[in-house]
């Protein structure tokens, strides 16, 4: 964990980043940033009042079941309240926690302590964690995966995942046997698999189905197989508990369809690609290798997320698929397979599992047949960092195996009797074997630091001030309104998932949120029902009309992001100005525009009684003249 600390700090240049900004500004970082800011402002991320007003942002419409991570925020939420703190806090949290788990399952494969520490780094700092970021920093925090592999590796060996602990003698002792032994592990592995992301539970869960089923093959032991199909069962359990809110929800208010949508054919545009794979990531820091990235992405779309291995994963990877091809030529010539546990025979595990794992996940793989009848799920692109803790793995048995050979073979000659003058003594030789593994190593750690320090690991100075500017304006806002007030934000965008306009997506209707504690803002339900739906039948009004009806909703004021317009902002400006007045206040960098409500507000006050008026705002709003808790 410390060496992954010093290689983070250098690699995305920590002594220069502003520690009261985001590390990252934009897209879906700005979503995952309001799960903290609520987490931290409420105890958890489901409910939103201030969002989504008057209804407020319900997440129980889009389920998911990345739980870990918003409980990491409430852990974090214990040392500070700053959710600026906390998000880059977690961030930095999962470069150390990948490397700490990492080297459980480096050493369950056979990997000596040295070569497992210098792997367990290269896994925690891999192109993947560079390129997800804070953007999607839940598949970050990828740090289950190695625990999980451990249990695939475990039955591809033919061993338990279940049993207890021989702790004692009678009732204390069997309970305390069960609640410390490999069985509880594996029922807690499995259960923060699946809190850590779906993504990650089904890769797994699919690698330890072909695991158990290549076990089988070669033992044809049944009670094992029925071991590893419980722990299936055990992560479909956990998958139903961790949903199980959401369904409650959903039974209790009606279902929303239209919050959460995949189609099947999405599942072949965010597919892994062999090339992608082996070719050096983007944003590469030797320039040529990043223009040949660029140019072929540009070339051969679509990008598919990027995956890419970095150069010791792709020699690793490229090393299991050729052993796996290698095995299959000469399985009439062997005449016995390796020990089981043993270098051999952990690597011929890896090789298949590294397999089933590319078929899967490739274009037109497996998985997309899954996707298409079975599970809506379409970033098989992801299984790239299963892929990487393998091809590490493979990459360090290779490794060991030539410097045992070496060093036997150096062994052997220096048993010789015919010794060539001016060899090294034997004290000198012993030296030199000693230190081999140190330095491949350390030679290992450094061309893998290097390969995979990605030039957007370092955070953009352009993204603090583009930060900064929002906290200034937003602030500014917040003074003037009274507590509570309501905004109204255009252009509309359904939340989440809708389409990019300008360069800007639906996420950056949240910034105002961010940058406020008491304002309440029209963005930010959950698409898909009426109550959240409302605000594009209004703004699509005449501006006369929308502003009128605004004001009977009963909000103080508009919002206009000119980014996230065609004209920058030109045409509402004119006509909400011809309406409401001029505009009230920009932003320092001249994004955001208010325009003030009350004209409009003072008009409804003289011709509408109060009745009338929360009659009219339930019409417009379907009802959502509340926000539910």
């Amino acid at each position: 964990m410390l060496t992954t600390a010093a290689a983070v700090t250098v690699m995305m240049r920590l002594w220069r980043v502003d520690w009261s900004a985001p590390f990252y500004y934009t897209t879906d970082s700005i979503g995952s940033a309001a799960h903290f800011k609520t987490v931290l402002a409420t105890g958890w991320y489901e409910s939103q009042p201030r969002l989504g007003f008057p209804y407020g942002q319900h997440y129980h419409d889009y389920p998911f079941s990345d739980d870990l991570h918003p409980a990491m925020a409430k852990l974090l939420g214990l040392f500070t309240d700053n959710w600026v703190t906390a998000f880059n806090g977690y961030y930095l949290l999962t470069f150390l926690l990948c490397a700490a788990t990492a080297v459980w399952f480096f050493r369950v494969c056979g990997l000596s302590a040295l070569m497992t520490v210098v792997l367990a780094v290269l896994f925690a700092v891999a192109p993947y964690h560079f390129i997800r970021n804070e953007m999607h920093l839940f598949l970050s925090g990828y740090y289950l995966i190695p625990p999980a592999m451990v249990l695939v590796l475990r039955v591809a060996r033919g061993e338990s995942l279940w049993g207890r602990r021989r702790v004692g003698r009678g009732f204390p002792g069997r309970i305390l046997g069960v609640l410390t032994g490999r069985g509880a592990a594996t029922v807690l592995i499995l259960a923060l698999l699946v809190w850590d992301g779906v993504y990650y539970a089904i890769f797994c869960g699919l690698l330890l189905a072909a695991a158990a089923v290549l076990a089988l093959i070669r033992s044809g032991d049944w009670r094992r197989f029925g071991g590893a199909v419980v722990g299936g069962v055990v992560l479909g359990l956990w998958y139903v508990v961790a949903l199980l809110p959401d369904l409650l929800y959903a039974r209790v208010h009606g279902s929303n369809a239209g919050a959460f949508i995949r189609i099947p054919n999405e599942a072949q545009m965010y597919s892994l690609r062999f090339s992608q794979l082996v070719l050096p990531p983007p944003n590469h820091p030797f320039p040529p290798f990043a223009q040949l990235r660029e140019w072929f992405d540009n070339e051969f779309p679509p990008a598919a997320e990027h995956p890419a291995l970095g150069l010791i994963g792709t020699i690793g990877f490229l090393l299991l698929l050729g052993f796996g091809v290698v095995s299959i030529a000469n399985s009439r010539r062997r005449r016995r397979a390796p020990a089981p546990g043993s270098r051999g025979d952990t690597i011929a595990q890896l090789s298949a599992l590294t397999w089933v794992a590319f078929l899967l996940a490739t274009v037109a793989g497996a998985g997309l047949f899954l996707s298409m009848r079975i599970i809506a799920i379409r970033g098989w692109n992801r299984m790239s960092i299963v892929i990487a803790l393998m091809a590490l793995a493979g990459f360090g048995l290779a490794v060991e195996a030539v410097l045992d050979r070496l060093r036997s073979r150096r062994a052997a000659g220096s048993d010789g009797a015919d010794e060539v003058p001016r060899q090294p003594s034997s004290a000198g030789r012993e030296r030199l074997r000693r230190a081999l593994p140190a330095v491949a190593a350390a030679a290992v750690l450094v061309l893998g630091v290097a390969d995979q320090s990605l030039t957007n690991a370092i955070p953009d100075p352009g993204t603090a001030k583009d930060f900064h500017s929002d906290q200034t304006f937003f602030a500014g806002l917040e003074q003037s309104l009274p507590a509570g007030a309501a905004v109204f934000q255009l252009p509309y965008r359904p939340y989440p998932e809708s389409a990019i306009i300008n360069g800007t997506s639906e996420s950056d209707q949240l910034r105002p949120f961010l940058n406020t504690t008491t304002l309440r803002w029209s963005a930010g339900g959950i698409k898909g029902r009426p109550q959240t739906d409302w605000p594009a039948t209004v703004s699509g009004q005449p501006a006369s009309d929308m502003v009128n009806d605004l004001a009977v909703i009963g909000f103080s004021g508009i919002l206009l992001d000119r980014a996230a317009t065609p004209d920058g902002g030109t045409a509402w400006t004119t006509e909400l100005t011809a309406v409401t007045g001029p505009v009230v206040s920009v932003s320092p960098n001249g994004r955001f525009a208010y325009f003030s409500l009350k004209r409009a507000d003072q008009q409804v006050r003289l011709t509408m009684t109060p009745a009338q008026r929360a009659a009219e705002a339930a019409r417009l709003t379907n009802g959502a003249t509340t926000t539910t808790g």
